[in-house]
């Protein structure tokens, strides 16, 4: 975060594979953009050296569909409205 020039907002607790559960920071809202679809979310910051993640409630307000095969992305058909 440092490295970026995030401040440090707040901790929550947030439920990764497994059901694990992990206290992790977040900072500044950010703008996700895939497939000419976007949303305002808060920025949850994972550990040092780890890759960025879309969770789940982003992947279903955007209405994307993760392959079951090597992890790619369709577009649902669900979609209400434009974000555009």
């Amino acid at each position: 975060m440092d490295a970026l020039g995030l401040k440090r907002r707040r901790k929550v607790v947030v439920t990764c594979a497994g059901e694990r559960e992990e206290e992790r920071d977040t900072a500044a809202v950010v703008v996700v953009r895939v497939a000419k679809r976007s949303i305002e979310t808060h920025c949850i910051v994972g550990p040092p050296g780890s890759k960025p993640l879309l969770g789940r409630i982003i992947l279903e307000e955007l209405d994307l569909l993760v392959g079951s095969e090597g992890g790619s992305l369709s577009l649902g058909r669900n979609r209400l409205i434009s974000l555009h």
